[in-house]
């Protein structure tokens, strides 16, 4: 051990004082045997003319106790240490420096990367790791655990650095400025698609974060991520998050930004997370397009009423662009102002389940599929969603919507095999009166150039909408097997929309949409007459084909009858050769497509 306090290095370790040259020589003679472990005893070091040392020898700085060890720094441009073989740091306060440990140009480092029980204050960066000399940076594991990281301006731990595992684990980020973990890609960093197998495992679990912001950077530079990695699996859970917010010049502000083959994302709690009137990407945003598997698992997000004249937070909270096998499943959202979920593109295996939504305000909606391939939307509660006062979008709220426009130069996208089932959504409304805005809908199906196949939308309960139901073609848009049945649609302006009125699908059983009716009829006793006009009470005209009659007696004179072609939305006409008797009865049974 070498103690720096102790002869022959004799660092005074007092306020105002300088202690460069002895913790330097310490450092040094540790470097010098092979490596060791430094000792700082209770105290603050002041290194006023510091020049990084090559840590390039297995090292262990450690501090008397957490909170009694001071390392103050020479300003914004220093630097402690560059990281070249294993280090473990605990147990020391570390402030006034630019980046305080740096591993750029280190190579390949045999071992692991220790930081525990530190604080990292007024300073640049705890960690950088970037590209260096075009070397390659690599190193066995990353481990940073119950450490406090206080107004950093560059970003807590950021790096491009290869690594078989990271964890960040039990700390607390305060008041700091860009990124808290920020693991790019090392083949390409300006490709975030470039190898997610470089980091084989990282886990971000039980950190604090509070004030995480991108203000004062330059316009697009202005980003604010809790989480931006790239690796082959990743899980992110326990976390406690509130106010993450971008610096208003187009940058985002995400919890979880991340290009992983598989991502685990669960127990989170976010608050005030995102860029007030910032709507791209998402709060948690898979973002890569060879994105294997992803589980989006109880989680909260709560978006506090913005303050007067600051407009709202307005990304998605789940934004899902990957390749599918994605669970969405227990989340619980209140006030936001944008989708719970918003997936697509060439998303496939997709189950959206159990999800909570409250008090919505917003122009698009709770969930928001758009597009994808074997899609479960399953046993969700929404309730309510509204339109802001002041919107000028003429677009409208939804409980669930289900899209696409025609496929573009890129691919791909209409819905396929999409179950909507057992979800509850009630009072979707609009509250803004601007010009050009509709009702808001319960379920919204949309088909603009592309054609959906194989959509159920069975036993769900719509209930104080303006509309429940709302199917659209437009521009040559078309369903091919919409089923609409057993679903319970109470209390709505109206019930179900078709546009255009020729928009077909199955529906059966339904209750607040009549879709079955049966009953009886009887030939008037005077005038004699060959046609009797049956009101149905079904939602739309039946055809022919779904008209039932069966006689209860003798008709004659008369020898046949049938359905005339039905020509109106609310009866149809049962006609007889000649006039049966009068007070003939029959019964019927009638059902739309």
């Amino acid at each position: 051990m070498f103690n720096v306090k102790e002869a022959p290095y004799n660092a005074a370790g007092v306020v105002g004082g300088n202690d460069t040259d002895e913790v330097k020589a310490a450092i040094d003679a540790a470097i010098a045997a092979g490596g060791g472990e430094v000792y700082f005893p209770a105290g603050t070091y002041p290194l006023v003319d510091w020049d990084p040392i090559e840590l390039d020898a297995p090292l262990h700085f450690r501090g008397a106790a957490p909170g009694g060890v001071t390392i103050v720094g020479p300003g914004p441009q220093g630097t402690f240490g560059l990281i070249r073989a294993p280090l473990t740091v605990e147990g020391i306060r570390f402030e006034q420096f630019g980046t305080t440990l740096d591993g750029a140009g280190s190579g390949v480092v045999a071992g692991d990367v220790v930081i525990r029980d530190c604080v990292f204050a007024a300073s640049s960066s705890a960690l950088s790791w970037e590209l260096g000399g075009g070397t390659r940076e690599e190193v066995r594991g990353l481990y940073i655990s119950r450490c406090e990281f206080s107004g950093l301006t560059g970003g807590v731990v950021v790096g491009h650095v290869k690594a078989d595992a990271v964890h960040f684990d039990d700390n607390r980020i305060l008041d700091c400025k860009r990124y808290g973990l920020r693991l790019q890609a090392v083949e390409d960093p300006n490709n975030p698609l470039a190898a997610p197998g470089e980091r084989k495992f990282v886990a971000v679990r039980n950190n604090y974060v509070r004030n995480l912001n991108g203000i004062g950077y330059a316009p697009g530079q202005d980003v604010a991520r809790v989480v931006q990695v790239v690796a082959e699996r990743l899980v992110v859970t326990g976390n406690d998050v509130r106010g993450v917010t971008g610096g208003g010049g187009g940058g985002n502000a995400n919890f979880v930004y991340q290009s992983s083959l598989h991502a685990y994302v669960a127990g989170n709690y976010l608050q005030d997370v995102g860029t007030p009137g910032d709507a791209t990407g998402g709060l948690i945003q898979e973002k890569s397009a060879l994105a294997i598997s992803g589980r989006y698992i109880d989680n909260v997000f709560v978006q506090t009423p913005a303050a007067a004249g600051v407009a709202p937070i307005q990304q998605p909270a789940i934004y899902i662009a990957g390749s599918g096998n994605v669970e969405i499943r227990g989340n619980d959202a209140r006030g936001l102002h944008n989708s719970l979920v918003s997936a697509g593109f060439n998303t496939r295996n997709v189950v959206i389940a159990k999800n909570i939504v409250r008090d919505m305000r917003t122009n698009s909606a709770a969930i928001l599929l758009y597009g994808g391939e074997n899609v479960v939307i399953e046993g969700n509660v929404i309730d309510g969603v509204q339109s802001g006062a002041d919107t000028t979008s003429t677009n409208y709220p939804r409980g669930i919507r289900v899209e696409r426009y025609a496929p573009t130069a890129g691919g791909v996208f209409a819905p396929i095999n999409v179950r909507i089932s057992d979800n509850v959504v009630n009072a979707v409304r609009r509250t803004g009166t601007t010009t050009g805005m509709v009702e808001g809908a319960g379920i919204y199906v949309y088909m603009n150039g592309a054609t959906l196949a194989s959509v159920s939308i069975v036993d769900n309960t719509v209930t104080d909408c303006d509309r429940g139901f709302v199917a659209v073609a437009a521009n040559g848009g078309s369903v091919a097997d919409l089923e609409f049945s057993r679903n319970t649609l109470r209390g709505n302006t109206t019930a179900v929309v078709l546009s255009p009125a020729t928009v077909t699908f199955t529906a059966r059983h339904n209750v607040g949409y009549p879709t079955e009716s049966s009953g009886t009829a009887t030939v008037p006793t005077t005038p004699p007459t060959t046609a009797v006009t049956v009101p149905h009470g079904l939602a739309r005209a039946p055809t022919v084909d779904g008209i039932t009659v069966t006689l209860n007696g003798n008709i004659a004179p008369a020898t046949r009858f049938w359905v005339d072609p039905v020509t109106t939305t609310t009866s149809f006409t049962v006609r007889f050769d000649v006039a049966p008797p009068a007070g003939t009865t029959f019964s019927w049974m009638a059902e739309i497509p």
